[in-house]
């Protein structure tokens, strides 16, 4: 799938978010093994994409997707261990977890969008213009 270059930048950055909502939606209603497969998005993702997002700064996307897809299961798990710690039953406490790590990437992704920030990482490209050294090289062992 294709990203429009041409979409204002809240756009371009925010389409997984209703994507992986509507997909983790349709698990519902599927049941049996597709219906797990889409459901995972709801406690494999949501729940650590939240927190990436709010926690990933200046972060480029790609980093807080992979700080958000390694996190999931962990924050998942601890949510899900207070909730049934608290009495709340399982099916119950799992609804919980993926309805309000959905609302919170959505509502930070939305947010995000509203004011974008520049990222503070650099591509290799932007570093490695012509004369110049590049930064992983170190002066004294690339000198010209």
């Amino acid at each position: 799938m294709s990203v429009d270059t041409a979409a204002p930048p809240a756009r371009r950055l925010t389409w997984p978010v209703p994507v992986l909502g509507l997909v983790a939606l349709a698990g519902f209603w599927l049941g049996g093994i597709p219906g797990a497969v889409a459901l995972y998005a709801a406690l494999g993702v949501f729940p650590g994409m939240a927190l990436a997002t709010a926690l990933g700064g200046r972060s480029s996307r790609e980093r807080r997707w992979l700080l958000g897809l390694a996190i999931a299961p962990l924050v998942s798990a601890a949510a899900g261990w207070m909730l049934l710690a608290a009495g709340v039953a399982l099916p119950l406490a799992a609804r919980i977890i993926a309805a309000a790590g959905f609302a919170a990437w959505a509502l930070l992704e939305a947010l995000r969008g509203r004011h974008p920030r520049r990222s503070s990482t650099r591509s290799f490209a932007s570093t490695a213009t012509a004369g110049s050294t590049p930064g992983w090289c170190g002066r004294s062992r690339c000198a010209a």
